[in-house]
C-alpha cells in the first residue's frame, strides 16, 4: 500500500537511502553468491576470448595437448649432446619448459601482472554478476522512489515496468556477450596479427566485458524509456518523429562516448542498435496516449 500523503524533502531523503540499501544489499548477497561460483563465470566469461582467439590465432590448446606438447620438449631438451656430454642442465631443461609453457598459456588465457590483481579481479566479477541478475530488485527499488511522484492510475504499470525493463535489460546483455563481443575481440585481437601475442589481463579484460554488457544492457532500455516519457506528457510522439536526423546522431555520439575502446565495431554495433530501438520505440509511443488536464483533475480530486 503506498501512502500518497505529501512527503517532506528529509522523508525523500529517507527514502532515497532506504531504497540504495536495499538494493546494494541484493547485490552484495548475490555478488557473494557468484563468488563461490567464480571458476564457472569465469569459464562461461572467457567464450568470446576464446572465439577471437580460434578466429585470428588459431584455435588454442587445450590442457591434454599442452602437457603433451611440453612433455616432448622436455624430452627432447633431455636428448641433446654436445661434446660429448647434456647440452642442458636438468635446471636449465625445467626452465626452458616452463618458459614455454608460460607462451603457450599466454594465447588461451588471461594474465595477471601484480599479486592481488586475480584476488579483486574475482570481486569485480562477482560484483558485475550481482548487478546483472539483481538488476529486476534495482528497478524495482527505482520504481517505489519515483511511485510518490506519479497518480494512482500510473502505479498499476509497475509490473510491466519490472518485466519489460528487465527482458530489455537482459536481451542487451545477451545480445552484447553472444554477437557483439566476438566480433569486437576478433577484431582487436587481428589487429595484432601474425606479430603480435594477445596478453589481456584479468582486470582490464573483466572491466572491458563488464562495461560493454552493461551499456548494451541500459541502451536496450531506450524504447521503454521513450513510452514512459511520453505516457506522463514530458515529450510528444511527433516531436520524437521530427527530430529523428538528431536523434540518429546523437546515437553515434553517445556510442562513441560510451564504449570503452575507440574501435568502429563496438561503437557502430551501439549506434546502430540504438537506432533500431529507437524505432522500435517510435511504435511504442504511438499507443501511448498522455494525460489530459481532465484526467489529472479527475485522477488529483479522487
Amino acid at each position: 500500500m503506498v501512502d500518497d500523503s505529501p512527503m517532506t524533502l528529509s522523508e525523500h531523503l529517507d527514502d532515497l537511502r532506504k531504497r540504495l540499501v536495499y538494493a546494494l544489499s541484493t547485490v552484495v548477497a548475490l555478488a557473494i553468491l557468484a563468488y563461490t561460483y567464480k571458476d564457472l563465470v569465469m569459464a562461461l566469461l572467457l567464450r568470446p576470448f576464446y572465439a577471437a582467439v580460434q578466429n585470428t590465432a588459431g584455435a588454442p590448446l587445450s590442457l591434454d595437448q599442452l602437457g603433451a606438447l611440453l612433455e616432448k620438449i622436455r624430452e627432447w631438451l633431455t636428448a641433446q649432446i654436445c661434446n660429448g656430454s647434456l647440452c642442458f642442465s636438468p635446471v636449465e631443461v625445467e626452465a626452458t619448459v616452463a618458459a614455454w609453457r608460460r607462451f603457450f598459456a599466454s594465447g588461451s588465457g588471461l594474465i595477471f601482472t601484480h599479486p592481488t590483481e586475480a584476488f579483486f579481479g574475482y570481486i569485480k566479477l562477482s560484483f558485475f554478476v550481482g548487478l546483472l541478475v539483481g538488476m529486476p530488485i534495482v528497478l524495482y527499488q527505482i520504481w517505489r522512489f519515483v511511485v510518490p511522484a506519479l497518480y494512482q492510475k500510473e502505479r498499476k504499470y509497475i509490473i510491466s515496468f519490472l518485466v519489460f525493463g528487465s527482458a530489455l535489460f537482459y536481451s542487451g546483455a545477451a545480445y552484447c556477450f553472444w554477437v557483439i563481443l566476438p566480433l569486437a575481440l576478433t577484431f582487436l585481437v587481428g589487429v595484432g596479427q601474425p606479430y603480435l601475442v594477445p596478453l589481456f589481463t584479468l582486470n582490464n579484460y573483466i572491466s572491458f566485458v563488464m562495461f560493454l554488457m552493461l551499456i548494451f544492457g541500459l541502451c536496450f532500455e531506450v524504447p521503454l524509456v521513450m513510452y514512459l516519457v511520453v505516457k506522463i506528457g514530458l515529450v510528444q510522439h511527433q516531436t520524437l518523429v521530427k527530430q529523428w536526423r538528431m536523434i540518429i546522431l546523437g546515437a553515434f555520439v553517445v556510442a562513441a562516448v560510451l564504449t570503452p575502446t575507440p574501435d568502429m565495431v563496438t561503437q557502430v554495433a551501439l549506434g546502430g542498435s540504438m537506432i533500431v530501438l529507437y524505432l522500435v520505440g517510435l511504435v511504442l509511443t504511438r499507443f501511448a496516449h498522455p494525460r489530459s488536464e481532465a484526467e489529472v483533475v479527475v485522477e488529483k480530486s479522487g
